[in-house]
């Protein structure tokens, strides 16, 4: 009889550990930034070059979302790969 206790405490406290062990995860999001680093970002804005712009308001997004483990992001530029061409013949 003690020996058919000590199982069921035994068993209920293994069920229990599974049951605790499985509590639902915040769902995950992820996100995109897309940034155009071309050489028209090098172009002015009202006073100043639109990439100053366009890299503190990434900075500023970045900031709101620091401390927040339920987020994955990534970072995809564009246009800083391509020479530039412009004042060469035949290209507009």
């Amino acid at each position: 009889m003690r020996s058919r206790t000590i199982l069921l405490l035994l068993l209920a406290s293994c069920s229990s550990t599974a049951l605790l062990a499985q509590t639902p995860k915040k769902p995950l999001t992820r996100m995109l930034f897309v940034f155009d680093a071309s050489n028209s970002m090098n172009a002015f804005w009202g006073n100043r070059p639109k990439i100053n712009t366009a890299r503190e308001l990434l900075l500023e997004s970045l900031s709101e979302l620091d401390g927040r483990t339920d987020l994955e992001l990534a970072l995809r530029l564009y246009g800083h790969q391509t020479p530039d061409r412009t004042g060469q013949a035949g290209l507009r």
